[in-house]
């Protein structure tokens, strides 16, 4: 890329590592590991600023304590993931550096995203807000799009049924009008983002690539469909796969559903894992030359989203003992988790 001879779609995290290369003349794989880096901790940063956003409201300012508490969630969030292939490797699938720097650097600009989204539906209706989510979307789309691929029309089927829920059929039918321009209101910043990766879809459209390894792209390989055979693609046991990932927060939801209430964030989390399950499930590439599932990335997300949102559930919940049980069982998860990353170190 820094001679001119290749090209990628989501350059951003490369125009990155080469710009620094260049500017302190140092290697590109050095100038990668300080960008991870800093993106690592941009995560947590902004991991921690979205559990205090949902535990506090913006009410009141969380002491000492609770800062480093939910800097300790943060980090447990996207530190210690025992998920998908912990047989190969753990965070393949979870959204940590270790395979995918890729997925490493766009992470913290999905959770800024994601943190400006429930701020604007929690009632920060302002215009800077909604140039905010642009902007960082866009950012996200050129770092990588798969992402804002199930964000967007998660959104979008959020934002909808939110109007339709105001809608009065019977009594004013005139609102239909107003329910078109409120939506709208709502998804432009949507609508823009979308056309960015419509341009970055026809663009990869019209390349044509030489290399047999990229057969997903050259007409070797199509798209199937079969969640099952989907999953078994990036991982050696699709079921344990899911245990490992869900157990502890579903046995959480389960327990403890008559404490929690069905909020915005859960809300949007909910239709964001719907889409992303459905892409995740039914779109794969076949082909002798791919051996992956492209659209597990957007699915990453959907495990950070459900344990920032049960770690938040855990600070406000007066404890008993059936919370002091599922936090146990989340001790347990994490535990596995530290077990495999030393494991991969060894």
């Amino acid at each position: 890329m820094k001679t001119g001879e290749q090209s990628i779609f989501y350059p951003l995290y490369h125009y990155v590592v080469i710009a620094i290369s260049m500017v302190f003349s140092v290697t590109t794989q050095f100038a990668g590991a300080v960008v991870l880096g800093v993106a690592q901790l941009a995560t947590l940063i902004v991991t921690e600023k979205l559990i205090i956003c949902i535990v506090y409201k913006n009410t009141k300012a969380p002491g000492k304590r609770e800062s480093f508490l939910c800097m300790l969630l943060a980090i447990l969030v996207n530190i210690v993931q025992p998920i998908f292939t912990y047989s190969i490797r753990p965070g393949y699938s979870s959204g940590n550096g270790y395979v995918s720097p890729t997925q490493a650097f766009v992470k913290p600009f999905i959770i800024i995203v994601c943190l400006l989204t429930y701020q604007y539906i929690c009632g920060e209706k302002t215009l800077k807000k909604q140039v905010g989510i642009t902007v960082v979307l866009f950012f996200s789309c050129l770092a990588k799009p798969v992402f804002a691929m199930a964000f967007i029309p998660a959104m979008g089927i959020y934002y909808l049924a939110e109007r339709i829920r105001e809608l009065d059929f019977f009594h004013h039918v005139e609102t239909f009008g107003a329910l078109v321009v409120n939506a709208l209101k709502d998804i432009w910043p949507l609508i823009i983002d979308g056309v960015v990766i419509l341009i970055q879809y026809a663009s990869s459209r019209n390349v044509t690539y030489q290399s047999d390894l990229l057969s997903g792209f050259n007409g070797s390989s199509s798209i199937a469909v079969g969640w099952m055979k989907a999953w078994s693609l990036c991982v050696s046991n699709v079921w344990v796969s899911i245990l490992f990932a869900y157990f502890a927060p579903l046995v959480f939801l389960l327990v403890n559903r008559k404490k929690l209430q069905y909020t915005t964030f859960w809300k949007m989390t909910g239709i964001y894992a719907l889409v992303s399950f459905l892409y995740i499930s039914c779109l794969y590439q076949t082909g002798s030359k791919i051996g992956d599932l492209n659209f597990r990335n957007c699915w990453i997300i959907v495990f950070n989203l459900v344990y920032t949102g049960c770690f938040s559930e855990m600070i406000k919940m007066d404890k008993d003992k059936k919370t002091w049980a599922t936090i146990a069982l989340f001790g347990i998860h994490l535990l596995f988790g530290l077990a495999l990353i030393a494991k991969d170190m060894l």
